[in-house]
C-alpha cells in the first residue's frame, strides 16, 4: 500500500466512525469541542496534503486531548458510551496523524 493509500484509508476509517454524540456533562462536552477544533485541523491538513499541497502545522494535540479525557469523569451511562466512542475516534484521529507524518516524511 502507497503511503497515499494509507492516508486515505485512516482518513476513511475515521470519517466512517462518525462524530462522538453531545455529553450530558459539562467537562466532556467541552473536551468534545476542543476536540471538533483538532479534528478539523487535522482533516484540513489531511485533506490538502492528499490534494498535492503541504503542510507545516504541528499535530501534536492528540496527547494533550488523551490526557484530559482520561481525567474526565463521566456520571451516566450516556457519557460513558461518549467516552468509550471518543476514545475509538481519538484512536483514528491518531492513525490520520501517523499516515500523515509517513506521508510527509515527518516524525512524531
Amino acid at each position: 500500500m502507497s503511503k497515499s493509500d494509507a492516508l486515505r484509508a485512516a482518513v476513511a476509517k475515521l470519517e466512517g466512525l462518525g462524530y462522538p454524540d453531545h455529553a450530558d456533562g459539562e467537562d466532556l462536552e467541552a473536551w468534545l469541542m476542543d476536540l471538533l477544533q483538532t479534528d478539523g485541523y487535522i482533516a484540513g491538513i489531511a485533506g490538502t496534503v492528499l490534494n498535492g499541497g503541504h503542510h507545516h502545522g504541528r499535530l501534536d494535540e492528540l496527547t494533550s486531548l488523551s490526557r484530559r479525557l482520561a481525567k474526565i469523569s463521566a456520571d451516566t451511562l450516556h457519557d460513558q458510551e461518549v467516552v468509550a466512542a471518543s476514545r475509538e475516534y481519538l484512536k483514528a484521529l491518531g492513525e490520520v496523524v501517523a499516515a500523515l507524518n509517513a506521508y510527509t516524511g515527518r516524525h512524531g
